[in-house]
């Protein structure tokens, strides 16, 4: 099992909400990241990625980073990859923060979880790949940038005179360049020409201008999905361009290839009264992952899809009037078998409902093999 904090890295670029586009993209380029951490002073806002602005006529000096800010879900410490995972795949973010203790400790990439997954070996990049809009790499960059706003793709394939894919242009090309070639204009450089200061003229610059690489990392059809992560992190790149074909390789196709494994298998998890806690929300999310951490557990030692049903409530003590107890009940259900816990209770919501899950794992795993760990004790 994998948990956030077993790959995470202290490392990333971040920026603050009034920066400049600009700024996030020299940020971005330096760090050598596909997506900025944005804070409001030391408060995490969202994330910031190119996807997000593509579009012609783009103030990327004068525009604040905030206008393009998504929210995304932080994940803790001990955010499971099904968690995680989940939230690349809803968020379209390439890296979500990891908090502990109410700060961001670190970031997780979608690149790194997915090299830990055994199903990449056996995944076929024909399966993955997808059929990607073409355009010709002497076309005006105006135009491709308007294919990239209008299609919602995240990457653009070039062909070469021949019309053969030659190599691919992404978001991320088109901001970092636009940043390039808007300081050479502004400080007289040699590419000045074509962004006036009176007016940019995006089509007078040829689309392969914008690209990252004049030698563009390509992969084969044939080849796995741990061979596409691999090239992906050495070349720096999420894009790859699959060889004799009008297709390109993304890390969200991967992405969505391993959310469908994991919807398919994925224990079901129903966390009944949790709403209605008068406890934090940094509780609550605790609870949620100390259930999926369990029946992830429990799917493994049992080898089933199984359905987790827990119900939390609260409950005055008799003879403590002020204070609540919380009580928990768990049913599971896999093929063959049944098991009820009835009652775990507790002071604290978390420890009542970690009772409950230690106790329920341990009646499985007594049942399977020896149990890992003791159960808690009842206070």
């Amino acid at each position: 099992m994998v948990y956030a904090k077993d790959i995470m890295d202290t490392d990333y670029a971040a920026c603050q909400e009034k920066d400049s586009l600009a700024k996030a993209m020299a940020k971005m380029d330096s760090e050598s990241e596909s997506d900025v951490l944005v804070f409001c002073d030391k408060e995490f806002s969202g994330i910031f990625q190119p996807g997000f602005v593509t579009r012609i006529n783009m103030q990327i000096n004068e525009t604040e980073v905030s206008h393009f800010t998504k929210r995304v879900k932080m994940m803790g410490m001990e955010a499971t990859e099904e968690e995680m995972m989940g939230e690349f795949i809803e968020s379209g973010a390439n890296i979500l923060p990891v908090e502990e203790d109410g700060k961001i400790a670190g970031i997780v990439r979608a690149l790194d979880l997915l090299a830990l997954k055994k199903e990449m070996k056996g995944l076929k990049v024909k399966l993955a790949a997808n059929v990607s809009k073409t355009m010709r790499e002497d076309e005006g960059i105006g135009k491709a940038i308007q294919e990239l706003f209008d299609q919602k793709t995240k990457a653009l394939i070039l062909t070469d005179e021949e019309g053969e894919p030659a190599r691919t242009l992404s978001h991320y090309d088109v901001l970092r360049n636009i940043h390039f070639f808007s300081r050479a204009r502004d400080h007289g450089g040699k590419n000045s020409g074509a962004f006036r200061k009176e007016k940019d003229d995006y089509n007078a610059i040829p689309a392969f201008e914008f690209t990252r690489y004049r030698d563009q990392p390509t992969i084969k059809e044939e080849d796995d999905a741990t061979t596409a992560l691999a090239m992906m992190k050495d070349a720096g790149t999420l894009t790859l361009l699959v060889q004799g074909t009008g297709k390109a390789l993304s890390i969200r196709d991967l992405l969505r290839q391993a959310g469908t494994e994991i919807e398919d298998d994925a224990p079901q998890v129903n966390i009944v009264g949790l709403g209605d806690l008068d406890i934090d929300q940094m509780t609550k999310d605790a609870i949620k992952q100390a259930t999926m951490k369990t029946a992830l557990k429990i799917a493994q030692i049992t080898g089933h899809k199984i359905s987790l049903r827990v119900h939390v409530k609260s409950y005055k003590d008799a003879q403590k009037d002020k204070h609540h107890k919380f009580s928990v009940s768990a049913h599971l259900n896999f093929p063959g078998e049944a098991l009820v816990v009835d009652k775990a209770a507790d002071w604290d919501a978390k420890t009542a409902v970690q009772i409950a899950m230690e106790d329920i794992e341990n009646r499985v795993a007594n049942q399977y093999r020896a149990p890992k760990r003791g159960t808690a004790r009842h206070r």
